[in-house]
Formats: C-alpha cells, sequence, structure tokens
C-alpha cells in the first residue's frame, strides 16, 4: 500500500513539474502568439501607436485559467517595459499595499514605465483596495498597474474607475485545437483526433484545463476520466420540470471543482438577478455549514432552476 502511495505521490509531482514546465515553454512570448482573447489583443496592440505614458491603468477580468497573466506578460514585453507581479490572494492586506506596492511603484524604471500586475485582486481585501486608490494617482508616471480578476463585483469602483477594463472569455474549440497542435508539435507528439477532441470538449473552453488534460493524456496514455461539463448542468436546468429536479442535481461531481466551475460560470453572466441568487446561495451555506455534499448541491441547483431564463 505505501509503495502505491509514493508512486501515486510521485507521478503527481512529476506530472505537475512538467506542466508548469510547459506553462512556461508555450506562453506567448508577444502579443501575436496569444491564441483567443482576440479583442483584447487588438486594444493592447494599438498601445504601440501612442505616446507611453499615455498608457493607462488596466483591470482585467475573466474566468482562472483563460490567459490573464500571459496576455499581461506578452503586453510588458512587447512595450518593453520591466515586469513585477505579485499574487493578491497572498499578499492581499493594507500593510502590503501601503509598504511594498507603494515603494516599488515610486521607484524610476530601467524603462520609461513598469507594470505591476496584481494578480486575483479580489482577494484583496477592501481596506488596501482603498489605499491602492492614491498609490495609482501619484506614481502613474512611473508605473501601470494591471490588475487581475476573477469576480468584476469584488473590486471597488474606486479602483474600476481608475483601470481600462477588459473582458476575458473561455475560448473556442478551435482555439485550443490550435494551443494543442502547438504542443504536441513542440514536443513532437501525435494524438488521436477523437481524443484531442475529447480533451476539448471537456476543457469546458478553458486553456490551463486543456494543457493539463493533454498532459495527463501523454503521460498516461489514456484520455482522462470525465470531470464535471458545467455547460451540460446549466442546459440540463433550463429544460427541467420542477417535479424532476433531483435528477439533474450533480451527485457524483468532485464538490470542489463543481464549486470552482460553477463561480466562473456565474460571474461571467452580466445580470443583477443572477447576482443576488448567487449571493443568497452564499449566504445560506454559510448559516448551515452542516450541509453535506448532496444537500449542498441541491440547495444551489433549485436556486439556479428559478432564475434558469437569466443564466
Amino acid at each position: 500500500m505505501a509503495s502505491r502511495v509514493l508512486y501515486i505521490s510521485n507521478n503527481f509531482i512529476f506530472r505537475r513539474v512538467i506542466y508548469l514546465l510547459w506553462t512556461e515553454k508555450y506562453r506567448p512570448k508577444s502579443l501575436d502568439e496569444v491564441v483567443g482573447q482576440a479583442d483584447v489583443v487588438k486594444v493592447l496592440k494599438a498601445f504601440k501607436n501612442i505616446d507611453i505614458y499615455d498608457i493607462p491603468h488596466m483591470a482585467f477580468f475573466g474566468p482562472h485559467g483563460v490567459g490573464k497573466t500571459s496576455v499581461a506578460k506578452a503586453f510588458a514585453r512587447d512595450m518593453g517595459l520591466d515586469w513585477h507581479e505579485f499574487n493578491s490572494s497572498i499578499d492581499r492586506k493594507l500593510e502590503f499595499i501601503q509598504g511594498t506596492i507603494a515603494e516599488l511603484a515610486s521607484l524610476a524604471a530601467s524603462s520609461k514605465r513598469k507594470v505591476i500586475f496584481l494578480d486575483e485582486f479580489d482577494g484583496v481585501t477592501p481596506q488596501a483596495q482603498f489605499a491602492l486608490r492614491a498609490i495609482m494617482e501619484k506614481t502613474v508616471r512611473n508605473t501601470i498597474f494591471i490588475i487581475s480578476a476573477n469576480y468584476k463585483y469584488k473590486v471597488l469602483n474606486e479602483i474600476r474607475n481608475r483601470c481600462l477594463e477588459f473582458e476575458f472569455n473561455f475560448l473556442s474549440p478551435d482555439e485550443l485545437a490550435v494551443i494543442g497542435n502547438r504542443i504536441l508539435n513542440g514536443e513532437n507528439r501525435k494524438i488521436d483526433n477523437n481524443d484531442l477532441n475529447t480533451l476539448i470538449s471537456r476543457s469546458n473552453g478553458c486553456p490551463r484545463t486543456f494543457t493539463n488534460l493533454l498532459l495527463q493524456y501523454l503521460v498516461g496514455g489514456v484520455v482522462p476520466k470525465a470531470g464535471f461539463n458545467i455547460k451540460e448542468y446549466i442546459n440540463k436546468i433550463k429544460t427541467t420540470d420542477l417535479s424532476a429536479i433531483n435528477s439533474i442535481v450533480p451527485y457524483s461531481a468532485d464538490t470542489t471543482e463543481f464549486s470552482h466551475l460553477l463561480l466562473e460560470y456565474l460571474a461571467n453572466i452580466k445580470d443583477e438577478a443572477v447576482l443576488n441568487t448567487f449571493l443568497k446561495i452564499g449566504d445560506y451555506i454559510l448559516m448551515n455549514p452542516q450541509l453535506d455534499h448532496y444537500a449542498f448541491k441541491k440547495v444551489i441547483t433549485m436556486r439556479l432552476w428559478m432564475i434558469r431564463d437569466r443564466l
């Protein structure tokens, strides 16, 4: 048993290391290499034609794993700007913003300006976000702030009003196929087209998920087990009668994966009723911590059924 656990652990570490290597190896080196997000890329490329000091602060909104960091890095490289990256879910407190970020932002860059990229900015406390507002104004000559967030409503209007906002979306199957073929060609590997299409379908438009599934396929030689499909679940909610609602509760789905994909899906729907329902779900769950996994997913399914016309 111990040897099996060690094998599983080592296999996971092996896949994780390769995935991280692939992430950097196949990360777009310039905006020309970015797959998808055409509207975003078009605007960022146009910044090459204006004065470097006229480029505004920016906010990148969209789900996990769709390329927000990659696009920001490619933009900074194309523009010849210094790059500084921080994970705001870790460095999220007021002291960090007023200390490290304020000091770095005020320093002159080796290039004309620098980029400070604050990833997962929706994890930053409201007090720290408010403090950043003044820093963005005072250091604009030296620094371009790019914040990245999954959930727009968690970012203060005082920050958003000082940024040019960009929306990032999930990729199409054809765009994921481009990424897949780029990796396969780079690794001198081949894959059956049916298997490739299966991996694309199970990725739900997320290039990070697709890259991970492709890695599992190339390492293990088989198509990874199907995960939870958020689009199929939402379609069932839209078309199922209330009397049969129990039949579509995703009982077997991993609860963490279910929650993660659902939050990403709801965050991309710009509808007040959806947002209010999302907040009510959260409040109900917090007040009922004893819910088991099935009850948890049934509550969510029932709530979403009530606003199915808006999903």
